[in-house]
């Protein structure tokens, strides 16, 4: 079966330059991790269009409001067992949870992802995402933490395939996300990025040859009350795709799933001692 080109949607990815993705707030589970309670709810998120003022997606600094007033293009939601999650919440794997992502246009499924439980490419066992329309699968983001950088444990790899419609319809490595997390390795410190304290962390997209085509900007999105400190307390994301010029639907489906496989594995909670 050959991989659809995503005619069914309504939305125009290629007419894009980028999508903001916002993640809904979940006041339920902020208030159990108040109290030690081991709940944790499924991700939910909005992917909204750049607003038409906006020229360079690599320059604005929106507000929380901003972004909440921004019209709805799809949304995100997880789908996975309320006591796989309690229970990986105690074990301090949380993030590794196995789950589903729908991807949803005005109420209909347009696609999914797929993510199995995984220990983690120091386990040998990498960890990755599979994104589907109906039964064929468009491609793949996959942990590579064969990369050096990854053994320093703050700057972390993912590739992202796609799937070919040659007939051998082998998997073709297209771009990857190169995301640092301290003061070094990238191109501006993201030490302690995306919060109060620095407001912006930037994560690249690269070609097949290293090269930066594109940038991800995860936001801390300030606020006029203490909304925007609670939400980055509890790891509720905010960003900023910017697409490659050249970069098809797929492929810019392919790197909307690839970024939400990213902040599970790294701007998630863990659970365990690691909340406390």
């Amino acid at each position: 079966m050959e991989a659809p080109l995503l005619q069914s949607m309504t939305t125009d990815l290629e007419a894009l330059p980028a999508v903001v993705i916002r993640q809904q707030s979940q006041w339920a589970e902020v208030i159990a991790q108040a109290f030690a309670v081991p709940y944790e709810s499924v991700n939910k998120y909005k992917m909204a269009a750049l607003p038409d003022d906006v020229q360079a997606a690599g320059s604005w600094m929106p507000t929380a409001a901003q972004l909440d007033a921004l019209p709805e293009l799809m949304r995100v939601e997880e789908a996975s067992s309320l006591w796989g999650r309690i229970a990986l919440t105690c074990l301090g794997w949380l993030h590794l949870r196995p789950l589903q992502l729908h991807f949803t246009e005005r109420g209909a499924e347009r696609l999914t992802a797929q993510r199995p439980f995984r220990l983690g490419g120091c386990c040998g066992c990498p960890l990755e995402t599979t994104v589907m329309q109906q039964d064929a699968v468009l491609g793949k983001a996959v942990e590579d933490f064969g990369c050096v950088d990854n053994f320093c444990r703050c700057v972390y790899h993912t590739r992202v395939y796609e799937q070919q419609q040659s007939p051998g319809r082998e998997l073709q490595h297209r771009f990857s996300l190169k995301t640092w997390l301290c003061c070094c390795g990238g191109r501006r410190n993201n030490c302690c990025g995306a919060t109060c304290c620095n407001e912006e962390l930037m994560i690249d997209v690269l070609d097949q040859q290293g090269q930066a085509v594109a940038t991800i900007r995860k936001l801390y999105a300030p606020s006029s009350d203490c909304s925007a400190f609670c939400r980055m307390s509890s790891m509720f994301s905010n960003y900023v795709l910017e697409f490659p010029k050249e970069a098809s639907a797929a492929q810019r489906a392919l790197l909307m799933a690839a970024l939400l496989h990213v902040d599970y594995q790294l701007f998630e909670r863990k659970g365990g001692a690691s909340d406390s």
